[in-house]
């Protein structure tokens, strides 16, 4: 019913739709022929349109929205919203009719409400006070999304289904499907762009990651040795000359790691005056003097490195550091504990032939068996 029509008849019911319809399919179809059932019916679309969700130009969906319901010609209005739609009838037609909104079950909870809360109210829209603004139930029987992505996908099988049309259907001069694929191409591309960039990030990030992990798995790797190390040495025994021992290496590793310090014991070791490196050592393992000449009388008696205390830090810079002084040390400490064991033993056995004899031991047997003793848990 047209503009003069409308004015003649007078109608007391309108019925009004909006939506993107783009790309516009079957299920629009069924629920414009819903409107069509009242004597003033408008389908309201935006004459603006852009991005992946709205490819079609207005005019090409208004030809499409004809080709599909040739009925809609005269129906079809550019509207910007459901507001405006209202605005556009109350203005035509006065208020003193009912509006009624085609819509499905599912934005039924959404649109009807809104557009009655601001009946009789003015906003940005406009204003319209209609007598009653009624819901009038259509059904979703498809979706433009699942039209969209059977063009994204190049389905014309799907296409179809979901559109309920030929894809070969002539539409502006091209095959429906092809149409609406040229105006989706555009988007399409720049997604695939954007998913390859993103891909590339993901990338770029999982690397970086990764080489996080792989540092703090090395950097737990390391502290677990060292704890292991700290370990296994606690396990020997750590009287003095022993812990001066250790200490040596640890200080041949603080020098080998710095390049300065490096190079001042490589210049005072080539010389001929050691006094240099033996502050070092006494320093860096709070030795004495003394201390430092009885571990280097014990080097050159056991053959540990070069026979000399101060090649201590070349040891550890070639990585010979356990094979030229520990293992060497390591083997000088169980002689003597060894050798002290036999002691002990030779003082007991004297101790006890005295005492099968019923004789008294002397005091120096009984001291020296102590003695021994007492020195070989103190080394254990």
């Amino acid at each position: 019913m047209f503009l003069r029509e409308l004015l003649e008849a007078k109608p007391t019911t309108a019925a009004i739709m909006f939506g993107r319809f783009n790309p516009p399919h079957f299920g629009h179809v069924d629920a414009w022929r819903v409107a069509a059932n009242f004597p003033v019916w408008y389908i309201g679309t935006n004459q603006s349109t852009q991005g992946p969700k709205d490819p079609l130009p207005f005019e090409i969906k208004i030809e499409a929205m004809n080709t599909l319901y040739p009925e809609i010609e005269g129906h079809l209005v550019a509207e910007q919203n459901w507001f405006t739609l209202a605005v556009k009838v109350f203005k035509e037609l006065g208020g003193n009719i009912t509006l009624k909104i085609v819509t499905d079950p599912e934005d039924k909870d959404i649109y009807v409400p809104m557009i009655q809360k601001q009946n009789g109210l003015e906003g940005p829209h406009g204003y319209y006070k209609f007598q009653n603004i009624e819901w009038e139930r259509a059904e979703r029987k498809s979706e433009a999304s699942l039209v969209r992505k059977a063009v994204k996908e190049n389905n014309p099988a799907d296409f179809k289904k979901y559109s309920g049309t030929d894809p070969n259907m002539p539409i502006a001069g091209r095959p429906y499907f092809e149409l609406v694929r040229k105006y989706m191409l555009p988007y399409m591309q720049a997604e695939e762009q954007e998913l390859k960039r993103k891909q590339e990030r993901d990338r770029i990030k999982a690397e970086k990651e990764k080489a996080k992990a792989e540092k703090e798995k090395a950097k737990a790797e390391k502290k677990n040795k060292e704890q292991t190390n700290d370990m296994a040495e606690d396990a020997e025994p750590m009287d003095r000359e022993f812990s001066l021992v250790k200490k040596l290496g640890r200080l041949g590793q603080r020098i080998v790691q710095n390049p300065k310090l490096w190079d001042k014991y490589e210049k005072e070791h080539n010389s001929d005056n050691p006094d240099w490196i033996i502050s070092l050592i006494m320093d860096g393992t709070g030795a004495t003097f003394n201390e430092v000449v009885h571990l280097n009388d014990v080097f050159g008696e056991i053959g540990g490195g070069l026979g000399r205390i101060i090649d201590f830090a070349w040891a550890v810079k070639e990585g010979t550091w356990e094979e030229d002084f520990m293992d060497p040390y390591r083997q000088h400490r169980s002689q003597n504990s060894k050798d002290e064991m036999g002691e002990m033993y030779k003082s007991h056995n004297r101790l006890s032939r005295h005492l099968k004899q019923g004789q008294s031991p002397t005091i120096g047997v009984e001291k020296s068996a102590m003695k021994s003793a007492a020195q070989y848990v103190r080394n254990r």
